[in-house]
């Protein structure tokens, strides 16, 4: 029977307590961060279902299993677990040591998901791949793409020509181009802006609106779009075409602020003022042929995600 250590802190008190303090100081500059734990629970929620690991002959642990000898895997978005994975994989207590960077983008190549000891790295799209073998290309064979998944729920609701603007990381000068086109449009709106809601909030919205644009710089993922298409809300996202950091460009690509944005699912746009009011009417023309649900449900769903992921580990545990 293969092991499987489902790791998602960092045992010591100490690294607890820094965790536990960090997440407070986020939560008093942002309302709610719950993305990071959806992804989590993806995991738990699929991972832990003994019937789906029953004919793959694996158990799965949710803390180290520290008399097996195993693989480890690491769910993360605080750096101190990946650093305690390390120290159980240098005294031989994880045999294989799989890495999942959640929230964390190296900046160079001496980052520790660069360590010697991670035998593979779990990243969310291909252009982040890309990302991390620029950095260093000898890693390009431990890199798994994996999309985590968020729950399907899509309820029956009556359709509104009223949109969602979701605001996260954006020139104020783009977000008053939209609202005045909007306007001149004479469509209705609200908006939301990141970190100033609760799930149950966001939520509540996307129920209300027929269509969202989305305005952020750069996503991995990002959990937020997901749960607005597995509503069938299709999403006109805002592409700046690339990555930066620290006002350095990282990373170029045609699908930087949305990896997994497809016709199905809705357009790209790219802010030019003499072209967003002649994007959302061609948006809007298009409005009834996208249908992002149906396309999530044949490509990212929990149970095509989890038997991705478990093929993955299937392959790692036989070599």
């Amino acid at each position: 029977m293969r092991t499987l250590s489902l790791i998602t802190h960092s045992p010591y008190i100490r690294d607890r307590i820094i965790d536990r303090l960090k997440w407070f100081a986020m939560c008093l500059l942002w309302k709610k961060i719950y993305w990071p734990n959806s992804v989590v629970k993806s995991i738990q929620r699929w991972l832990i279902d003994t019937h789906i690991l029953r004919d793959r002959n694996i158990i799965i642990h949710r803390n180290p299993a520290r008399d097996t000898w195993g693989i480890g895997w690491v769910v993360t978005w605080w750096k101190r677990t990946l650093s305690y994975a390390i120290h159980q994989k240098k005294k031989w207590k994880i045999k294989t040591l799989i890495a999942w960077p959640n929230i964390s983008v190296p900046t160079k190549w001496s980052d520790i998901f660069f360590d010697k000891h991670i035998d593979y790295i779990i990243i969310p799209s291909q252009w982040v791949k890309e990302y991390f073998i620029s950095l260093k290309d000898d890693i390009k064979d431990k890199i798994i793409v994996w999309p985590a998944w968020v729950e399907d729920t899509w309820i029956s609701r009556k359709k509104t020509r009223e949109i969602l603007i979701y605001k996260k990381n954006c020139p104020w000068d783009l977000y008053h181009n939209i609202c005045k086109t909007l306007d001149n449009l004479n469509i209705g709106y609200s908006t939301i802006t990141y970190g100033s809601f609760e799930s149950i909030e966001y939520q509540s919205k996307l129920d209300q609106v027929s269509w969202m644009i989305y305005l952020q710089t750069s996503e991995s993922q990002w959990i937020a779009l997901q749960e607005a298409r597995i509503k069938d809300i299709p999403t006109l996202v805002w592409n700046q075409w690339y990555w930066s950091y620290k006002n350095k460009i990282r990373r170029y690509g045609d699908n930087i602020s949305s990896p997994y944005l497809t016709k199905e699912c809705g357009m790209f746009f790219d802010g030019n003022p003499e072209n967003i009011e002649s994007d959302i009417k061609t948006f809007i023309t298009n409005l009834d042929t996208y249908t992002p649900s149906k396309y999530c449900k044949s490509k990212l769903t929990d149970d095509i995600t989890t038997e991705n992921i478990l093929s993955y580990i299937s392959d790692i545990i036989c070599r």
